[in-house]
C-alpha cells in the first residue's frame, strides 16, 4: 500500500543478526549529552541533568548490547558483548553515583571534576561496546 498523502516512505533499517535499531540513537544521545554536561561546569542542576540522560541512554544501550549477545552463534562473539555491557553497566553505576554526589554538594568543583571524569570513562566504554559490536557485525 503506498504511503498516505504528505507522508514520504522511509526505508527500513538493515536487519542484520543482532541489530537493534536504537543502538545509533543510544550512542548519539550519550555523546550530545556528555558534551551539554562538560560544557556546564559550574551548574550542577544542569550537570546533573544531562546525567539522567545519559544514564537512561546507556540502560538502552547495555539492553540491545544483551540482545545482541543472545543471537549470536559464537560462543566467543557473545562473551565479547556481554563483557561490553557489563563495561558500560558498571560505568554508568560509576557516573551515577558520581552525580548524586555532586548533587549533594552543588558548589564543590570536586564532585563536579569527579562527575565529568566519570562521564568520560562512560563515553569511552560506550564507544568501546559500540566498535566492538560493528566489528562483529562486518565479520
Amino acid at each position: 500500500m503506498p504511503p498516505p498523502p504528505n507522508k514520504t516512505a522511509v526505508p527500513a533499517e538493515p536487519q542484520l543478526p543482532g541489530y537493534y535499531p536504537g543502538r545509533e540513537l543510544s550512542a548519539e544521545q550519550i555523546l550530545e549529552a556528555s558534551d551539554r554536561m562538560f560544557n556546564a561546569m559550574g551548574n550542577t542542576a544542569e550537570m546533573v541533568h544531562q546525567a539522567k540522560i545519559i544514564a537512561s541512554a546507556t540502560s538502552s544501550l547495555v539492553q540491545g548490547i544483551k540482545l545482541e549477545a543472545e543471537t549470536q552463534n559464537d560462543l566467543e562473539s557473545q562473551t565479547k558483548l556481554l563483557a561490553a555491557a557489563k563495561q558500560l553497566a558498571d560505568a554508568t553505576a560509576r557516573m551515577v553515583e558520581a552525580a548524586k554526589a555532586a548533587a549533594q554538594n552543588p558548589k564543590d568543583e570536586n564532585c563536579q571534576l569527579a562527575l565529568q571524569q566519570a562521564t568520560k570513562e562512560l563515553r569511552q566504554a560506550a564507544n568501546n561496546a559500540t566498535t566492538e559490536n560493528m566489528k562483529d557485525e562486518m565479520m
